[in-house]
């Protein structure tokens, strides 16, 4: 059972990264591992109106929003678009919340958020954890009027993760996904015709079955009526001979 046990806890152990050369006790890392995965980071599109001398504006932004921070730990953020580093400490934190607002939306850019222990931990300064954050770019071909036709086409969503295409690109590519649909459309027509060919057929089929039933009946009555003069003449002849 001990021996259960102890693999148990070392499995345990294994799985929860630890720092052999961490000032914290085994303990405090776990308690510090908790509490970091508890972080989360998410963002969402935000718009708002900028006033200008002549005029006012529509702006559209990310809102970036970091919870779950506690004063155990602190934030280094870093992008690889202009190479920015901010701190964040919990008294920076609205109840271990941190919100802020990415406004260079014309490229795709990357974050890293490096979780510290802080200074009120037993360890300060050391790195628990890295999260990754990809922010979209904003697509101008969003706004072309041609792609409110073809609003599921890649290259005409609002947001985009690929790299920045020129004109020529995306008519290309536009005239190709153009040809898939209609080569979906062909591809389709043949069903409604074997449909109304299947239904031809069965008006065929149900036409020519009540004429070889109406010829049947015809000649049945033929046959009927050749009887009935038979049996008459048959009695005539007779009566005559009598």
């Amino acid at each position: 059972m001990k021996k259960v046990l102890f693999i148990c806890l070392s499995m345990f152990i294994f799985i929860i990264p630890v720092q052999a050369d961490s000032r914290c006790s085994l303990n405090e890392q776990l308690e510090l591992n908790q509490l970091v995965n508890n972080i989360k980071i998410s963002y969402e599109t935000k718009q708002d109106i900028v006033q200008y001398t002549d005029m006012d504006a529509e702006r559209i932004f990310f809102q970036i929003d970091i919870l779950n921070i506690t004063d155990d730990v602190y934030l280094k953020i870093t992008n690889d678009f202009n190479n920015e580093e901010i701190i964040y400490n919990y008294a920076d934190t609205e109840d271990g919340l941190i919100t802020f607002n990415w406004f260079d939306i014309d490229s795709v850019v990357n974050f890293k958020v490096e979780v510290y222990s802080s200074v009120n931990s037993a360890c300060p300064g050391e790195l628990y954890r890295t999260i990754s954050l990809k922010l979209p770019r904003y697509n101008y071909f969003y706004d072309y009027e041609i792609c409110n036709d073809y609003k599921d086409f890649s290259l005409c969503q609002q947001f985009v993760f690929f790299n920045d295409i020129d004109e020529k690109d995306f008519n290309e590519q536009l005239n190709k996904y153009k040809a898939s649909l209609n080569k979906e459309d062909t591809e389709n027509k043949p069903n409604g015709n074997i449909t109304n060919n299947y239904n031809s057929n069965l008006k065929v089929a149900f036409y020519t079955f009540l004429i070889i039933i109406a010829i049947v009946l015809i000649i049945i009555i033929i046959v009927k009526l050749l009887q009935v003069l038979k049996k008459k003449r048959k009695k005539n002849n007779y009566e005559k001979n009598i």
